[in-house]
């Protein structure tokens, strides 16, 4: 994904579903609310969501960390799908944002 995270925060209206180690050291969630997300926990506590990338009308629901680490999540959304991310491995840092 090329874009930007969200203010660092949940967005307004969240509604997280389900939580997933990632090959980057961080936690995963998906975020079916107002603004559709995918969104990262760093162990610092910090919170950012990612958007680009998604269908329109998105509604990820569920995720969790696929055999290869990287974290798949549900969609059940306008166009029902199943996305995984692609956080660049075990050496990928925070500043490299997930391509959804």
């Amino acid at each position: 994904m090329v874009g930007s995270p969200s203010s660092g925060g949940l967005s307004r209206g969240s509604v997280p579903f389900g939580i997933a180690a990632g090959p980057d050291g961080e936690v995963w969630f998906a975020d079916a609310g107002t603004a559709a997300a995918i969104g990262r926990v760093t162990a610092a506590g910090r919170i950012t969501e990612f958007s680009a990338g998604l269908n329109a009308g998105s509604q990820p629901v569920a995720i969790t960390e696929g055999l290869n680490g990287d974290p798949w999540f549900a969609d059940d959304g306008t166009t029902p799908a199943i996305g995984r991310l692609v956080v660049g491995g075990s050496k990928a840092r925070n500043s490299t944002a997930p391509a959804i």
